[in-house]
């Protein structure tokens, strides 16, 4: 979905954030509060973890890092999971 949204970011990067993606002052804030972890723990996982991909923002068309908040949050309900010895089933 190529184009632009006004002045302040590409369609693509709307897109992105739609499905929880985010530049990483934003990314840092989300996982903080779906995780209940401070935003200092936050930032280092995603700082840790790193990103591949970005989208045009701002009238200057700068290129901007977006992290997948999403993805963060299954790996860490896995590791969660995988220290309770929860396999998914009922028992």
């Amino acid at each position: 979905m190529a184009g632009y949204a006004g002045y302040s970011k590409s369609n693509n990067a709307l897109s992105a954030e739609a499905d929880g993606r985010y530049p990483l002052t934003q990314a840092v804030r989300v996982l903080a509060k779906e995780a209940k972890i401070t935003q200092a723990q936050a930032r280092i996982i995603l700082e840790k973890r790193g990103t591949n991909e970005w989208h045009h923002t701002s009238s200057r068309y700068n290129c901007t890092e977006y992290y997948d908040v999403n993805s963060v949050l299954e790996e860490i309900q896995d590791k969660y999971n995988a220290t309770k010895g929860y396999n998914g089933t009922k028992g």
